[in-house]
């Protein structure tokens, strides 16, 4: 049966990248990178990854949202705007 797995790669800034590999219990026919929707590597893609390992091949999805944290407890900031809006002298 095959498995997945998620595997983390060093990059060279210093983050680390997560991978979720699935590996075909046969003999590898080629390697396929899916690319995950929004909302990052789900259930559905890690069903995909899955899948593909099942048919024979060496099945990647990279976690693109690595520098996003998994829950932020931050707000969202509005940027202020540095254009001028005129003259505020009172009437």
């Amino acid at each position: 049966m095959t498995e997945i797995r998620t595997e983390t790669v060093p990059l060279v800034d210093g983050s680390a990248l997560r991978l979720t590999v699935a590996e075909p219990v046969s003999a590898i026919r080629g390697g396929i990178v899916v690319l995950h929707e929004a909302r990052g590597v789900t259930d559905s893609v890690r069903g995909i990854v899955h899948g593909l390992a099942a048919d024979g091949w060496l099945a990647v999805a990279p976690h693109l949202y690595h520098r996003d944290a998994p829950t932020s407890s931050r707000a969202p900031t509005r940027r202020s705007s540095s254009r001028s809006t005129g003259s505020t002298a009172s009437r």
